[in-house]
């Protein structure tokens, strides 16, 4: 399974609203670190939902992307990026 499948799983339970998600999130999290590259961070962003309800497996996907980002350089260069991404939605 390739990083867009992933995010794509991440993307259809991001809102969390049943218990037996949580695993298959986390889960999946920890197969994106199987082979980890700093540009998974920005697909990550799409991932991002205000109104979770376990929103503690949010602060998993913080830490993940901070992670994938390396120095935060990656934010840097590409902010305006995420912002049209969020956007378009």
């Amino acid at each position: 399974m390739d990083i867009d499948e992933k995010v794509g799983i991440l993307y259809s339970i991001r809102k969390l609203d049943k218990e037996e998600q949580v695993p298959l999130f986390d889960n999946t999290i920890a197969e994106i670190f199987e082979d980890p590259k700093p540009e998974y961070a920005i697909k990550l962003c799409s991932v991002f939902y205000d109104d979770v309800y376990f929103d503690e497996i949010m602060y998993g996907l913080i830490h993940a992307v901070e992670h994938l980002a390396e120095d935060g350089k990656m934010f840097g260069d590409r902010i305006n990026w995420i912002l049209r991404e969020a956007n378009a939605e």
